[in-house]
């Protein structure tokens, strides 16, 4: 029980996780609320969620934004 709570255990990687998917959504919406946009603001949804899924992205706004000047 000692490990569930360490920084490295399953409780704040849980955490962690949950608390960049709610800022990555946070992201999408600020930038798709002109309409025109949205197109951009989903394809850097996905390819962050990619790398946030794959474990090789710490910077969730960094790389979203990498992303969505791409296009």
């Amino acid at each position: 029980m000692e490990n569930f709570f360490s920084l490295d255990g399953k409780f704040f990687r849980f955490i962690n996780k949950f608390t960049s998917l709610i800022a990555l959504n946070f992201l999408f919406i600020i930038t798709s609320l002109p309409i025109i946009t949205i197109g951009v603001s989903f394809y850097a949804l996905y390819q962050t969620n990619l790398k946030l899924s794959q474990n090789t992205e710490s910077y969730i706004a960094r790389t979203y934004f990498f992303f969505w000047k791409k296009i």
